[in-house]
């Protein structure tokens, strides 16, 4: 056991961790913020093994959620043009065009793809949602290359965003409830401030 090894299994661990805490922020901009911290570790952990061809698709991941942050907190009112997530989506495929030496690495690019559209969306629900399509992908990649142990860490990333849409989903209900019984509420002591004034005169 070298010590690359075991650097690569402590980067892994941090992105592992980083991207499930990522889940459970409530806004976008946080999101991504905790997203491109867990890039950079998820990159320095393919480095460490020198897999190149990952650890530079990390790297456009991390370029690509940078700009998208940088659209969210410096331009929260205008649209993202779509070109750029376009131009990510060239970067991707040009990686996987010269490097793939396999049918399946189409699932890697199938998911670079479907992550930049799941960062694209405004809606941090949403991108909940759409980020568990590649996560499955990812899984079943895994396991043909028999990553059995990143196909299951996969699967608990995948389980992690599930149970944060269940969360919100359920914070969503509850608050939506909260605010209709406190308009309930006001209604209420308005029409018996009323009737308390028509009764005075």
């Amino acid at each position: 056991m070298n010590t690359n090894f075991i650097l690569t299994q402590i980067f892994g661990g941090i992105a592992l961790i980083l991207v499930c805490i990522s889940y459970f922020v409530k806004n976008k901009i946080s999101f991504l913020a905790v997203q491109i911290f867990a890039n950079v570790f998820y990159a320095g952990a393919f480095l460490f093994q020198h897999l190149f061809v990952a650890g530079f698709n990390t790297l456009i991941s991390i370029i690509r959620t940078a700009v998208f942050y940088y659209y969210f907190v410096k331009k929260p009112d205008k649209e993202i043009p779509m070109f750029i997530p376009l131009i990510f989506v060239g970067f991707y495929s040009v990686n996987f065009i010269m490097f793939n030496v396999a049918w399946y690495e189409i699932f890697v690019l199938l998911t670079s793809i479907i992550f930049t559209f799941a960062f694209y969306i405004k809606n941090m629900q949403t991108t909940r949602y759409v980020m568990l399509i590649p996560n499955i992908i990812l899984c079943v990649y895994n396991a043909l290359n028999m990553c059995y142990t990143s196909s299951v860490l996969d699967g608990i990333e995948f389980c992690v965003n599930l149970i944060s849409i269940i969360y919100f989903s359920v914070l969503a209900k509850k608050y939506g409830k909260t605010e209709k019984e406190n308009k309930t509420k006001n209604n209420k002591i308005i029409e018996n401030k009323i009737e308390n004034k028509k009764i005075i005169k």
